[in-house]
């Protein structure tokens, strides 16, 4: 770079870690460019080089780097935490925003019509959002109750098993998630963020009793 020129910060990263895979997205200029996903075999520490491989193959400089979206959950305990650390740290040496992404925006992304949004939980159990304004929940095919005057249409995980049994419109996300964290990043850019931090959904391993479960769903969000 020439002495006096200023590089041009046209990158934005997406990165999920919330789930049993690595997902990372690069657009440039708002556009996708490069996107990876791979399962965790490796473990989480793979998250860094895979960044430096995608890097490398495109031949990326990080000083063109603008913003850095995370996904903070819900999902693995684990993997959320590794992931909200590597954006917080490229934030802070990289000197740039890094935004955190909830899992069920970032499967919605696309989408304006009512919607019932699940997320794997353990087991059988899957984390839900009705709509953005209400508050998330536990549940299962056996326990899960939509009122009868909610439109909704379902996406997400058990998407077509919860569509069958309660007769919803099933939708597929149109994007990955880290491809959808990179999208709302890139358009927060410019907004003041507070740094990322992991949203942990209470674990269905602590009890087994589904309405202690809601319970304890609703302090987490409510704190």
């Amino acid at each position: 770079m020439k002495s006096g020129q200023s590089c041009k910060r046209d990158l934005v990263i997406g990165i999920d870690t919330s789930d049993t895979h690595l997902g990372v997205t690069i657009l440039q200029n708002d556009k996708l460019i490069l996107q990876v996903k791979e399962p965790k075999k490796k473990g989480n520490d793979r998250l860094f080089p895979l960044i430096h491989e995608m890097f490398q193959d495109r031949n990326l400089s990080w000083d063109r780097m603008k913003v850095i979206g995370v996904c903070v959950g819900p999902g693995n305990f684990n993997g959320i935490r590794v992931g909200v650390s590597a954006a917080r740290g490229l934030s802070l040496s990289l000197d740039i925003p890094a935004v955190g992404v909830d899992k069920f925006t970032a499967l919605a992304l696309g989408y304006g019509e009512p919607l019932l949004i699940t997320i794997k939980s353990v087991k059988d159990n899957f984390f839900a959002l009705m709509d953005t304004s209400s508050q998330p929940f536990v549940a299962n095919l056996d326990t899960l109750s939509i009122p009868s005057t909610e439109n909704l249409s379902v996406i997400g995980f058990d998407a077509e098993k919860i569509s069958a049994r309660f007769g919803l419109k099933c939708l597929t996300p149109k994007y990955t998630p880290s491809h959808s964290v990179a999208i709302i990043s890139a358009r927060q850019s410019n907004q003041n963020h507070p740094p990322p931090k992991p949203f942990y959904v209470s674990s269905p391993r602590i009890d087994t009793n589904v309405s202690k479960l809601i319970s304890l769903e609703k302090a987490q969000w409510s704190n």
